[in-house]
């Protein structure tokens, strides 16, 4: 399933600088429920850890300098 229709050409009007609308298939999700099947699976799980530690020092470098 695509997003964007590649079929027609896309074309940029002038008089408002932005391209034209494209309507695109909206399904209704459920966020009431959740179910493990429909959990994804990481992409690079060697890098979790990495991720988590960038963000502990961002957020704690700024809960320092606030705190400062």
């Amino acid at each position: 399933m695509t997003l964007t229709d590649t079929t027609a050409p896309m074309t940029i009007r002038p008089d408002t600088g932005m391209p034209p609308e494209r309507h695109i298939a909206m399904p209704t999700q459920n966020l009431g429920k959740w179910s493990r099947t429909d959990e994804r699976k990481l992409v690079r799980p060697e890098a979790y850890n990495r991720h988590a530690l960038v963000r502990l020092f961002v957020f704690g470098g700024a809960f320092l300098l606030t705190a400062y």
